[in-house]
C-alpha cells in the first residue's frame, strides 16, 4: 500500500524498524518521545488493526485499546492500557499521567508530564455507511520551543471489528495542513466534531505568529 509520509514538524530522529507494523525498541523512548509517534507514522498504513469488545457502551475504549496494543512502546500509550485496565481518576501524583475519558462523547486521552508534555489522544465520528472514522493524536510539546505531532485516521467496519487505515482521510488532512509553516498543536474534539489546529512560528524577537485552522467534519473527510 502507497504511503504518505509527511512530517507535521522539523526533522525526527531515525530507528531501525522491525518487521511489517513493528517498530524497534529502544531504551532512549522518554528521552526521545518524538521519535517514536514519527517511526509509528511511518507503519501505521500497513496496520489494520483487531477491535475486541470488551468495554460495552464505551466504543472509544475498544479502539484505545487496539491502538495503544499494537505501540505500546510509546509512554502515553501504555499509560493508556494500564488506565484501561481499570478506568479511574488517575493524577500525575498516583500515576504518572492523567485521563480524560468521555465514552458518551467517543473522547479519550492519556496525558503525561515531566520533561516533556505529551499525550495520545482519540475520538471518533459517525460516517453514513455505519462505520466510524477513528481519529489518533500522538503529540509531544515542548513548552516555548516547538510540538512535535502525528495524527492518524482509521475506518471502523463494524461487522468485521477491524480498523483499517484511512490514507484518504490522511492525506486530505496533510494536504490542507501542509500549507501552514511552523509547529502544529492539535486540538480533537471532545464535544463537537471539528478539528482545530494552531500552526506556531517563533520569531527571532522570541514571539509568536499563530495561524489558527479549522478542519471541518463533512459527515465523511474533512475540509478547512
Amino acid at each position: 500500500m502507497k504511503k504518505h509520509l509527511i512530517l507535521l514538524t522539523m526533522a525526527c530522529l531515525a530507528m531501525i524498524t522491525t518487521t511489517r507494523g513493528q517498530i524497534a525498541k529502544s531504551s532512549d523512548r522518554d528521552l526521545n518521545p518524538e521519535t517514536y509517534i514519527f517511526e509509528i507514522q511511518k507503519v501505521w498504513a500497513e496496520t489494520p488493526l483487531k477491535v475486541e469488545n470488551t468495554f460495552p457502551q464505551a466504543q472509544i475504549r475498544n479502539f484505545a485499546k487496539a491502538f495503544s496494543s499494537q505501540y505500546p512502546d510509546y509512554r502515553p500509550n501504555e499509560a493508556m492500557i494500564d488506565y484501561l485496565k481499570k478506568p479511574g481518576d488517575y493524577t500525575w501524583e498516583e500515576k504518572h499521567y492523567y485521563a480524560v475519558d468521555d465514552p458518551r462523547n467517543g473522547y479519550i486521552k492519556c496525558d503525561c508530564g515531566g520533561q516533556f508534555d505529551y499525550m495520545t489522544e482519540m475520538c471518533y465520528w459517525h460516517r453514513s455507511n455505519g462505520h466510524q472514522l477513528v481519529g489518533v493524536l500522538m503529540q509531544v510539546g515542548y513548552e516555548g520551543e516547538k510540538c512535535d505531532a502525528a495524527i492518524l485516521f482509521y475506518d471502523f467496519d463494524p461487522k468485521t471489528q477491524r480498523m483499517i487505515p484511512d490514507t484518504e482521510v490522511y492525506q486530505t488532512v496533510m494536504d490542507i495542513l501542509s500549507k501552514h509553516k511552523g509547529s502544529l498543536f492539535f486540538r480533537l474534539p471532545q464535544e463537537g466534531k471539528d478539528i482545530e489546529v494552531s500552526a506556531v512560528q517563533w520569531t527571532p524577537e522570541d514571539d509568536f505568529v499563530y495561524d489558527d485552522i479549522v478542519l471541518k467534519w463533512t459527515g465523511n473527510n474533512f475540509k478547512k
